[in-house]
């Protein structure tokens, strides 16, 4: 009995944890007729209220605040975990109400592979679809 209960404290603990630290690296970026070859990290890290977008082929990142909002489900049956930018942190910090959005990163199942990042800044409105190499073999 002590030994399951151990596996499952262990296995809430590393669940939890990767909730709050997710590093992706996504090599394309839908485009409306297919797939750019693209380089991007994504570091999620929901201890400090970030994400960190970064461009690797140019250099730059870009800084989000944000925090958890849900897991579900899309129309596609792909597990989404879905961070929002945090409103409060974003005033507190006078930044630009361009940088509100979703952000979510889409598995082929629960604790499955990594198969992109999705963002979506209220000011543009436009869902961009970042993939991983195994994402991309799947959206073909």
């Amino acid at each position: 009995m002590k030994n399951i209960l151990t596996i499952i404290i262990l296995t809430i603990c590393s669940y939890s944890f990767a909730q709050t630290n997710l590093n992706v690296t996504a090599n394309y970026r839908k485009t409306p007729n297919g797939t750019a070859k693209e380089n991007f990290t994504f570091d999620f890290n929901t201890n400090s209220g970030k994400l960190l977008m970064t461009d690797n082929d140019f250099g730059t990142t870009k800084e989000y605040l944000i925090k958890f909002k849900e897991t579900m489900y899309d129309n596609g049956s792909l597990f989404n975990i879905v961070y929002q930018s945090d409103a409060v942190q974003n005033v507190l910090q006078n930044r630009s109400k361009s940088d509100n959005g979703l952000f979510a990163v889409f598995y082929d199942e629960k604790n499955g592979n990594i198969l992109g990042v999705k963002v979506v800044l209220v000011s543009t409105g436009e869902v961009d679809v970042y993939l991983t190499e195994k994402g991309k073999s799947m959206m073909k």
